[in-house]
């Protein structure tokens, strides 16, 4: 498909690969919103975390 298309780049194929091994659109984004929202909760919580833990040396 990626030839049939000329996509360049490595990276190209592997996309319309995932894209088109979705059953629908829907999930797939889906299921990058989840990682998305996962990604900036994580992010979140590592800073409250290390606020928390945070010793100050004086």
């Amino acid at each position: 498909m990626a030839f049939w298309l000329r996509l360049g780049g490595a990276s190209s194929p592997a996309v319309t690969v995932t894209i088109l091994a979705q059953p629908t659109r829907g999930r797939a984004l889906a299921k990058a919103v989840n990682r998305i929202a996962a990604a900036f909760i994580g992010t979140a919580m590592s800073i409250v975390i290390v606020g928390v833990f945070l010793v100050d040396p004086s």
